[in-house]
């Protein structure tokens, strides 16, 4: 019989079953040492360097790269040297781009050899708008993407194709305020008003108010004002205001000591009130409201002479709210001026710095006063088309939150209601701001691409390259959706139809009277404001020479959607112009209905034939009468606005005409049903040149021609408009036929974005 025998368990191996979750130390194995430890037979590791090198203070052999070991390794580096590869692919596509961008003549000797290839893109040859003024000798350049060089595309368009005399010559920018048409000599009496004192010495050592009436426009200033640049703590002011006075009681005549502060925040209350400081004695200038409280403003200048050179918070408040006083007054290049210096200050006393051990409410209004910063220098360079001044990636800390702001204005504040208070709105406005900004960016950065690939010409010289601009638009715009998203339900203004806050569509407001005035200002403002960025970006997009909608599917959608939202606009101030008083006499909706009415010109002049078309001009009748009740208001930029829209209006009136009788059969009779029929004198004539669009060559000779129905047609509408079989681009590949024409007719382009 065979014996079976037990073996004996040992220590180690009985300690491994009845432990099994003890792991085994594993052994540090290194391939090869380092030469100091091979030399001295002692144990290396796998550190770069060593141990024993690092203890000893030695320089260790060991160049700190790893061998490969296994394959899961390998699969890894393998992946690094891809990205490597790719990243060098990317760097070289970038310098050719640099290279296509680059003049021919060889640069110069002194050139900086370490300039970034970034940089040198940025002073690439764009195709701007040099800008003459009569008030000026020297021409001012607007950027490709400015709203000056859209209208001066559209003037350039409209000198080729209608006669002489035809059309309004009304749309001559001034200095460099907005695109707002307004005679040379009431510039020139602006800046001279605001250059020489009107009255005696005494008003610019003391006062010629009395403190009721600066409390009286302080008031008016925390009523219009402040709602959108919150950048003083109001009951320290107050408080402040109080403690110029010499006199102990409100009720004693005394005198005020000099306040810049004080002076600017009055005047800008005289600029909203002007028919008050009529009525209180100031010198009155009934030509344009927006010039009331000059001396007021040219004092507090004079007094910050004295501050520029050691300047303080107060004097950054001061800068930014003479920039406010500038901008309603439309003189753009003194404020753009005073905005840069604003901002120099601003970096000087490190506003944009994590700010030192202070109170919550003094660290959130010094975050409110560089988040201004960041709203105003954003607007202005996407408006004149200039490069930013301050770079947002920069700043040490976020906008204030919801709870630093209830702490700041108090718990049991007035300004709170619902899920919003009073420094909500200039959270969110800074907000959609850099959202536009970002579309902005990306449009500039594709535009510059687009230039140096096609050897530097205009994207409106080839519909393709607008179309590859336009294309860059649509996924950015998911920007604006992510912001609806986030606005409170409280700082929303509702329709009465089914379309929802912030649509395209074009339903009524249903106003909530019984929110406080302040909010319902805010809403109105901050759903304006969204219209106003997007038609701005959308009308890049309007181009001048019919016939290519099939090769510019995208780029015609966006000047769609710009459409509905200058028709939004234009609606929502008539509505609220005409049912309330929360937008009487405010300027700066003034200059929205201004944008959207150029807007809706243009794209009527662009599209007669279109069904975009009625909307255009439904918006052109709206938005005189909208300037009728401005002008009425004593703004005196509303008056030429009126000439401008209604003189445009006739053209289009002659136009329609014309294309009516082009329809009709030459043999056929004509039928005369319009009520007011129009003069074979004055109908509308064109000239047409074989010139292409955007050629420098030498003019050709110009005919004069009645035009036709196939001149004037909706681009897209006609057969011969259908895209060649090398076109490498097919209308669907962006948006599905019910998306394009659903989002692109009436719910806004910000809607569509490709899945």
């Amino acid at each position: 019989m065979f014996a079976t025998f037990k073996g004996v368990t040992t220590a180690s191996t009985f300690g491994s079953e009845a432990n099994p979750n003890v792991a085994k130390r594993k052994r540090t194995t290194v391939n090869r040492a380092c030469d100091r430890c091979r030399l001295n037979r002692i144990k290396c590791d796998v550190d770069r360097p060593c141990r024993n090198c690092s203890s000893a203070g030695r320089q260790c052999s060991n160049d700190g790269s790893r061998e490969v070991l296994n394959l899961p390794e390998a699969n890894r580096e393998i992946e690094r040297l891809r990205a490597q590869v790719a990243n060098l692919e990317t760097r070289v596509r970038e310098n050719a781009i640099q290279a296509a961008s680059m003049p021919l003549s060889p640069p110069s000797s002194e050139a900086t050899p370490g300039a970034s290839g970034r940089q040198e893109r940025k002073r690439s040859n764009q195709n701007g708008a040099w800008i003459s003024d009569p008030n000026s000798p020297q021409d001012h350049y607007f950027g490709p993407l400015s709203s000056a060089y859209f209208v001066r595309r559209m003037q350039n368009w409209t000198s080729k194709t209608f006669l002489p005399g035809s059309v309004p010559d009304l749309l001559q920018l001034n200095t460099a305020s907005t695109v707002c048409a307004m005679p040379a000599n009431l510039i020139s009496k602006k800046i001279a008003l605001l250059q020489h004192s009107t009255g005696s010495g005494e008003r610019h050592t003391g006062h010629n108010l009395s403190r009721h009436q600066e409390e009286c426009f302080v008031n008016l200033f925390l009523q219009t004002n402040y709602l959108l640049t919150p950048i003083i703590d109001e009951s320290e002011f107050r408080s402040y205001h109080a403690s110029l006075w010499t006199a102990t009681s409100p009720d004693m005549e005394g005198s005020r000591l000099p306040s810049p502060l004080v002076d600017i925040i009055v005047a800008l209350g005289m600029q909203y009130g002007d028919r008050l400081t009529v009525a209180m004695g100031e010198a009155s200038n009934n030509d344009d409201a927006n010039i009331a409280g000059h001396w007021l403003y040219q004092r507090c200048e004079i007094l910050l002479s004295q501050e520029r050179e050691y300047p303080t918070i107060s004097t950054i408040q001061c800068q930014i709210y003479c920039t406010v006083y500038l901008v309603t007054a439309s003189l753009m290049t003194m404020a753009n001026a005073t905005l840069a210096s604003t901002i120099r200050m601003a970096h000087l006393l490190g506003l944009h710095l994590t700010p030192p051990d202070l109170s919550p409410n003094r660290r959130n209004l010094l975050s409110r006063i560089w988040w201004d910063l960041v709203f105003l220098d954003s607007k202005f360079s996407m408006r004149i088309g200039q490069p930013f001044m301050i770079d947002p990636s920069d700043v040490a800390f976020g906008l204030p939150t919801r709870d630093e702001d209830i702490l700041s204005i108090g718990p049991t504040s007035v300004f709170i209601y619902e899920d919003v208070n009073l420094l909500t709105f200039h959270t969110m406005s800074v907000k959609l701001i850099l959202a536009a900004r970002h579309v902005y960016e990306g449009l500039n950065e594709k535009y510059l691409e687009v230039q140096a690939n096609n050897g530097g010409k205009d994207i409106y010289d080839n519909p393709s390259f607008l179309e590859e601009c336009a294309r860059s638009i649509p996924p950015a715009m998911k920007v604006f959706r992510n912001w609806t998203l986030e606005v409170p339900h409280a700082l929303r203004i509702q329709r009465k139809g089914s379309a929802e806050p912030f649509s395209a569509i074009r339903d009524p407001l249903d106003f909530d009277h019984s929110a406080p005035i302040w909010l319902q200002r805010q809403r109105l403002l901050l759903e304006l404001l969204y219209h106003n960025l997007i038609m701005s970006l959308h009308r890049l997009f309007i181009r001048f020479y019919p016939g290519t909608s099939f090769l510019t599917p995208v780029a015609c959608a966006l000047s769609n959607s710009c459409i509905n939202h200058a028709a939004v606009i234009i609606d929502i101030v008539s509505q609220v112009l005409t049912e309330t008083d929360l937008l009487n006499s405010w300027h700066q909706v003034y200059h929205y209905v201004w944008d959207a009415a150029l807007s809706s010109i243009a794209f009527a002049l662009a599209h007669p034939v279109c069904p975009f078309t009625p909307t255009a001009r439904r918006a052109i009748n709206t938005s005189i009468t909208c300037f009728d009740k401005f002008a009425a208001q004593n703004l005196a930029a509303a008056k030429p606005a009126v000439e401008v829209a209604r003189s445009f209006n006739s053209v289009l009136d002659m136009l329609d005409v014309n294309l009516r009788g082009s329809v009709k059969s030459p043999a056929g009779p004509r039928t005369s049903s319009s009520a007011h029929p129009t003069p074979i004198s004055t109908q509308l004539t064109f000239v047409t040149t074989p010139q292409p669009p955007g050629d420098s060559g030498a003019p050709t000779p110009s005919r004069q021609q009645s035009m036709g129905l196939s001149d004037v047609f909706s681009p897209g509408m006609l057969a011969s408009d259908a895209p060649s079989s090398d076109f490498p681009w097919d209308m669907f590949s962006v948006f599905d036929d019910e998306t394009y024409l659903r989002d692109a007719g009436s719910g806004g382009m910000e809607n569509v974005w490709p899945d």
